[in-house]
């Protein structure tokens, strides 16, 4: 590790020692500039595994064996293609490992998000239904409210054109805040299956999965990249449509 030095602003001059008026010019007083301590070598760096849950659902392909807390997830597919219902199986296993489920839903009503929960076989408990993004977010100070898992259904459904990439800067932002929580953000596909919505969306999430129909109507694959910062990418082919155990 190099030791550090002061440099002075209008020579150049260095030293190990701090000093006042320059030895070389004499400037004096002397705009000295310390030098940057050198940063660490990728060698120091832990392989730490990141943290999540494991979920026992295809969404565990997200970090390998489990769903990593604190990142964000762009989920995009035609619609109809089921992405409400895989979002609940999610919203599901989050609740049974004893977390709470923020649920944005801005492309449905109440009572028929309720019958997809019930076709999933999902109770529902611990699952907060929101209708609209002026709602108080949940804090971490806030004990059972603390959402572990935010999902917003959807992007395009809550937000005009111009809005949607600035929406999804707030919840990426705000997914490596909350450090324990992941956020899922639904949204739709162009005919050419890109994310409907400016180029830049992508960018903005840690990972972008996309839902597709397998072998038969009775399975969905679900894919896993290209982009992902969690993992690597990945294919998981689901029974359709899911159920809870």
């Amino acid at each position: 590790m190099p030791e550090l030095t002061t440099a002075c602003g209008w020579c150049g001059f260095a030293s190990t020692l701090a000093f006042h008026a320059c030895p070389a010019c004499g400037a004096d007083p002397c705009p000295t500039t310390p030098d940057p301590v050198a940063p660490p070598s990728l060698a120091d760096v832990p392989r730490a595994p990141a943290p999540g849950l494991t979920t026992g659902t295809a969404w565990d392909a997200l970090g390998g064996d489990r769903v990593p807390f604190g990142v964000s997830v762009l989920f995009t597919a035609p619609p109809g293609r089921g992405k409400t219902l895989l979002a609940l199986a999610l919203a599901g296993a989050w609740v049974r490992a004893g977390g709470v489920v923020d649920y944005g839903l801005y492309e449905m009503t109440p009572d028929q998000f309720r019958r997809y929960a019930d076709l999933v076989g999902v109770a529902g408990q611990g699952i907060m239904v929101r209708t609209t993004s002026e709602a108080p977010w949940p804090s971490e100070d806030s004990g059972a409210w603390y959402p572990m898992l935010i999902v917003v259904d959807s992007l395009q459904g809550l937000a005009a054109p111009s809005e949607v990439l600035a929406l999804a800067q707030d919840y990426a932002r705000a997914a490596r805040a909350g450090r324990r929580t992941t956020v899922l953000l639904l949204g739709h596909v162009t005919k050419d299956w890109d994310a409907a919505g400016p180029e830049a969306l992508v960018h903005e999430v840690d990972a972008e999965v996309t839902l597709e129909v397998g072998a038969s109507e009775a399975e969905r694959v679900l894919v896993v990249g290209p982009k992902t910062r969690c993992g690597r990418p990945a294919r998981v082919a689901v029974a359709w449509p899911p159920r809870q155990s």
